[in-house]
C-alpha cells in the first residue's frame, strides 16, 4: 500500500506541478504578456556585463599608456 501511495503521488505530482516549477520563458503562458522577454533581455544583458566592463578597463588601459609614451616622447624631444 505504500508503494502504491508513493507511485500514485509522485505520478501527480509529475502531471500537474511540472508547470508551477518550470522558469518563465519554459512556460507557454507568458510569452503573451511579455514577462518571458524581460526575463531573456535581463539574463543576456547579465551575461554580457562582464565582458563590457573588461573592455572598458582595457580601453581605459590602452589610453592611459598611448598617453603616456606621448608625454615620454614629448620629454625625450625636449631634452635632446
Amino acid at each position: 500500500m505504500r508503494c502504491f501511495s508513493f507511485i500514485l503521488v509522485s505520478i501527480s505530482f509529475a502531471l500537474f506541478a511540472s508547470p508551477l516549477f518550470a522558469c518563465p520563458t519554459c512556460k507557454g503562458t507568458l510569452h503573451d504578456n511579455g514577462v518571458a522577454t524581460g526575463y531573456a533581455i535581463s539574463i543576456l544583458f547579465m551575461m554580457g556585463m562582464p565582458f563590457l566592463i573588461m573592455a572598458f578597463w582595457a580601453l581605459m588601459i590602452y589610453r592611459m599608456r598611448k598617453q603616456m609614451q606621448i608625454a615620454h616622447l614629448a620629454e625625450a624631444r625636449q631634452t635632446t
